[in-house]
C-alpha cells in the first residue's frame, strides 16, 4: 500500500484530531491528499504549492 508521510509546520486538525506543528503523520495516499486538498481547498483555494510551503512537508514512500 502506497503511504504518504506528512509533517506538521502548523498545528491542524487532521483526521478527526488535533495534530501540532512538528508532528509527522503517516497516512494512506488516499486520507493524506483528503486531508491536504480539504485544508488546501478553504485556505487557499486551490493553491497547492502554498500549503505545501506553509502547511506540510510531504514525502512518498511505499510499503
Amino acid at each position: 500500500m502506497k503511504t504518504q508521510k506528512v509533517k506538521l509546520i502548523k498545528d491542524i486538525i487532521a483526521v478527526g484530531k488535533s495534530r501540532k506543528a512538528g508532528d509527522i503523520i503517516e497516512l494512506p495516499e488516499q486520507d493524506a491528499r483528503f486531508v491536504i486538498s480539504r485544508k488546501m481547498a478553504k485556505d487557499y483555494k486551490g493553491n497547492a504549492k502554498a500549503i505545501n510551503e506553509e502547511i506540510v512537508e510531504t514525502d512518498n514512500t511505499q510499503e
